[in-house]
């Protein structure tokens, strides 16, 4: 069955309006999706009283980021203060990108399961 709207669509341009595969779909739906979840698992991991095992498995960019963003040496305390803030905000800006990274295809792959899932259900 056909939206109304698309054929008023149709006529009126003469064209066919573009449309999104299901995979189309299910790739910008994981690229939205990965941005929280890697905010979600850099907060989860930034807390102190995460287990450090947890924190590796949860938020993987975490140790990148910080490996990466290295502290380089200042003069005063003023100075080194804000040395360490550039640095740790260096780090989780890496981390979640990372996370992002890792994230949007393991949703991707999680999307793609429960879509065949359901469609065989049907």
């Amino acid at each position: 069955m056909t939206n109304p709207y698309r054929q008023q669509i149709e006529r009126v341009i003469g064209i066919r309006p573009p449309v999104l595969s299901a995979t189309s779909k299910r790739a910008i739906l994981s690229a939205l999706l990965s941005i929280p979840t890697a905010l979600l698992a850099f907060a989860i991991a930034d807390k102190a009283s995460v287990p450090d095992w947890f924190r590796l498995v949860i938020s993987p960019g975490l140790l990148v980021g910080f490996r990466f963003a290295q502290l380089q040496r200042g003069g005063g305390l003023l100075d080194c203060l804000v040395q360490v803030m550039s640095t740790y905000a260096k780090g989780a800006e890496i981390a979640c990108v990372v996370n992002a990274l890792l994230y949007g295809p393991v949703i991707f792959g999680v999307a793609t399961v429960v879509s065949a899932l359901s469609r065989r259900a049907e």
